[in-house]
C-alpha cells in the first residue's frame, strides 16, 4: 500500500518528506507512533497553508488536504506488525534436528524434512540443521530475500525474491541440479526423491525421481495456486480449490482424494495426503495405519495443515496446535501449549512450530514524547478550516 502512493508523494513536496519519515520510524520502533503524530500534525498545517498560498484552484487545494489527512490513518492508524516467531522443535532428535535448532526470534516459515529441516527469518535469510550427509544443511545458500523454504527427504529447495529456484543436497535422481531455470516462481516443494514448484502463471513443474509418475503424471495447464511434494506422490490445488493428486497411490493417497473444489491448501506426506477447506475443515485420507487419517481433527477455522511421516499436525483459528497419528518420538505428545502459534510443520518424526512473540521495542533516545489525543481532532478541525478559507476567499 505504502509503496502505491509513493507516485503521488512525488508531488507534495513538504508531505512526501515527512511522510517518509513516518513510515521509517514505525517500521523501525513501535514508540514512534508518537513521533509519526508530531510529525502528520505539522505536515498538516505545513501543507495546507503552503498549497492554500501557491494554489489558485479551489478543487484541487481541498483535495491536497484532504489527502493530508487520509495518510495520517494510513500511517499512523492502521498498526505495523511488531511481531516475530520462534522456532520450536520436538521428537525425533537422533541427527540433531531438535536440539540445533536455531534460537530467537523473527522467524517467518519452517519447513522439516526427514533428518533435517529449514527455517526462513525475517530478512529472508535461510536456517538448515540436523542430518548434513548430502550437504542438505551446509550448502545452504547465503544471503537475504529469500520468500520459501522447503525440506525433502536428503535436499531442500528455496526461493528467492525474484522467484528463481534453488537447490542443494542429494541429487542423485536430479531433485536438485533439474530445477527449473528462470525467475518468477512462486511455490516450491521438496519431496522424497522429486521436487515441485509452481510458476508465475500457476504451471506445475515436476523433475527428479519419476518411478511412480509423481513428475511425469503433473497436471497440465496454469491457474494452480499449490503444490506440495510427498514422498513418492505429489498434489496441487487449482484455482477453484480443485485437489489433484498423482504418484503412488500404495493408500489411496491419490484416488481418495476429495472431489469438489474449495480446498485453501494441500499437504503431502510418507504415504497420505491432507487438505483444508474453505471453512477450515480438515480433510485426511491414505495410509492410517497410525491413526494419521482417521483422528484428523473435527471442526472448522483450522488454518495450516502439514503431513509428515506417519504424523500429522494442523493449527487452528485461535493458533492452537493440533497433532496426531504415530508418536513414536513425542512428535505428537510434545505439542506445546498456548494459542500464540502461526505455522506448522510435519517431518518425518519430528515436528516443527513458530511461535509468535511479541517483538521488545528498542530502546529510543529519551524522553520519548506521548502522542497526545487531541491532536487527532485539532488536525481534522485545521483541515476543514483551511478548505473554509479557501472557500471563503473563492466568494
Amino acid at each position: 500500500m505504502r509503496f502505491g502512493i509513493i507516485p503521488v508523494l512525488l508531488h507534495f513536496r513538504f508531505l512526501f518528506y515527512d511522510c517518509f519519515k513516518i513510515g521509517f520510524l514505525k517500521f523501525c520502533h513501535a514508540n514512534s507512533y508518537y513521533y509519526a503524530g508530531y510529525l502528520e500534525v505539522k505536515t498538516v498545517i505545513i501543507s495546507g497553508g503552503y498549497f492554500m498560498r501557491k494554489s489558485t484552484d479551489f478543487s484541487k487545494t481541498a483535495i491536497r488536504i484532504v489527502l493530508s489527512l487520509v495518510l495520517f490513518f494510513i500511517f499512523l492508524i492502521i498498526p505495523v506488525s511488531a511481531e516475530s516467531g520462534e522456532i520450536v522443535v520436538f521428537g525425533d532428535d537422533g541427527r540433531d534436528q531438535c536440539s540445533d535448532a536455531p534460537v530467537g526470534i523473527g522467524f517467518t516459515d519452517i519447513s522439516a524434512g526427514v533428518f533435517h529441516s529449514l527455517a526462513l527469518n525475517s530478512d529472508g535469510s535461510v536456517f538448515a540443521w540436523g542430518d548434513d550427509d548430502w550437504k542438505q544443511c551446509s550448502d545452504t545458500p547465503v544471503g537475504i530475500g529469500f520468500t520459501d523454504v522447503s525440506a525433502g527427504f536428503f535436499h531442500s529447495l528455496a526461493l528467492s525474491s525474484n522467484g528463481s529456484v534453488f537447490a542443494w543436497g542429494d541429487d542423485g535422481n536430479g531433485q536438485c541440479s533439474d530445477a527449473p531455470v528462470g525467475i518468477g516462481f512462486r511455490d516450491v516443494s521438496a519431496g522424497g526423491f522429486h521436487s515441485l514448484a509452481l510458476s508465475s502463471d500457476g504451471s506445475v513443474f515436476a523433475w527428479g525421481d519419476d518411478g511412480n509418475g509423481q513428475c511425469s503424471d503433473a497436471p497440465v495447464g496454469i491457474g494452480f495456486t499449490n503444490v506440495s511434494a510427498g514422498y513418492y506422490h505429489s498434489l496441487a490445488l487449482s484455482s477453484d480449490g480443485s485437489v489433484f493428486a498423482w504418484g503412488d497411490d500404495s493408500w489411496g493417497q491419490c484416488s481418495d482424494a476429495p472431489v469438489g473444489n474449495g480446498f485453501t491448501a494441500v499437504s503431502a506426506g510418507s504415504g497420505h495426503s491432507l487438505a483444508l477447506s474453505s471453512d477450515g475443515s480438515v480433510f485426511a485420507w491414505g495410509d492410517d495405519g497410525n491413526g494419521q487419517c482417521s483422528d484428523a481433527p473435527v471442526g472448522i477455522g483450522f488454518r495450516d495443515i502439514s503431513a509428515g511421516g506417519f504424523h500429522s499436525l494442523a493449527l487452528s483459528s485461535d493458533g492452537s496446535v493440533f497433532a496426531w497419528g504415530d508418536d513414536g518420538n513425542g512428535q505428537c505428545s510434545g505439542v506445546p501449549d498456548g494459542t500464540d502459534f502461526v505455522r506448522v510443520s510435519a517431518g518425518e518424526a519430528l515436528s516443527l512450530v513458530i511461535r509468535e512473540i511479541e517483538a521488545t521495542p528498542k530502546p529510543m533516545p529519551e524522553p520519548v514524547p506521548e502522542f497526545p489525543k487531541i491532536a487527532v481532532p485539532l488536525m481534522v478541525i485545521a483541515g476543514i478550516f483551511g478548505v473554509s478559507l479557501i472557500a471563503r476567499q473563492k466568494e
